[in-house]
């Protein structure tokens, strides 16, 4: 099994937003629509080896390049970087669920 990366966190907030469910929420639905587009911005302006391995590569000053690429404020990106392992962590758990459910 690969690695999960922002790209395939990017691909969940597309197929979100896109849900039928997703409306079915009793959310600030603008707000996070607007908070997921934000986030994909700053996937979008980032390089695929950046996508890659988020926590190893980007450092403060690809940060400002990020950050400046997709109009948001640099401490978005860190936030974003800083918590994307644990999300991460929490899709190959599922992965793995799924897997042992199907033995």
């Amino acid at each position: 099994m690969r690695d999960f990366t922002l790209d395939d966190y990017r691909q969940l907030i597309v197929k979100a937003l896109a849900s039928p469910d997703f409306g079915k929420q009793r959310l600030d639905l603008k707000a996070l629509e607007r908070h997921f587009r934000r986030i994909g911005a700053a996937i979008d302006s980032m390089t695929p080896e950046e996508r890659a391995d988020p926590v190893r590569l980007i450092d403060a000053s690809r940060r400002r390049r990020i950050a400046a690429g997709a109009g948001v404020g640099r401490d978005e990106i860190r936030k974003l970087v800083r918590r994307f392992p644990g999300f991460a962590n929490v899709v190959k758990r599922m992965r793995g669920l799924g897997r042992q459910e199907s033995d």
